[in-house]
């Protein structure tokens, strides 16, 4: 799941992204998050679970935050904020356990192939990171204290 030869992603705010199986009522998508990647707070409409296969990142909710580690795991309710932040020079891999199911799997396989033959245009939105943020902002002392010198070094 880690090979992106062997894995169909799309490019995202918030890094690569992409389904890996789902079965009539769930999902799992995955998330390769780039080094010095900031995602401000936004809520969905639905719950999910991260688990973090590999790398560290911070999560951020409600001005919250704490650093996620490998194995570290995570449930988000419906329509609760939560940003993501990876103030470390190695990237973050994780897996999103959704609800949708097989329904949502067409729709995305459908969207994948439509972006892949040209019918459908996939806008990235432009990544924010960390060292381009206000030098006030909270997400930079977060970044200067759990990895010291991150800052000076990107």
């Amino acid at each position: 799941m880690t090979d992106d030869g062997k894995t169909v992603g799309l490019l995202s705010a918030e890094g690569r992204s992409g389904m890996l199986v789902a079965t009539e009522r769930s999902q799992v998508q995955f998330l390769e998050m780039s080094p010095g990647l900031f995602s401000a707070e936004h809520a969905h409409t639905y719950g999910f679970i991260i688990y973090t296969v590999k790398g560290r990142w911070v999560l951020c909710s409600y001005g919250r935050r704490c650093v996620m580690n490998p194995r570290s795991i995570y449930a988000c309710r419906s329509n609760v904020p939560m940003g993501m932040e990876v103030p470390f020079e190695e990237g973050a891999f994780l897996l999103f356990f959704l609800e949708g199911g097989t329904e949502a799997q067409r729709r995305y396989e459908d969207y994948m192939r439509g972006v892949s033959e040209g019918r459908i245009s996939h806008e990235v939105t432009e990544m924010v990171r960390i060292t381009d943020l206000p030098s006030s902002h909270p997400a930079r002392a977060f970044a200067a204290r759990v990895n010291p010198g991150y800052l000076e070094r990107n």
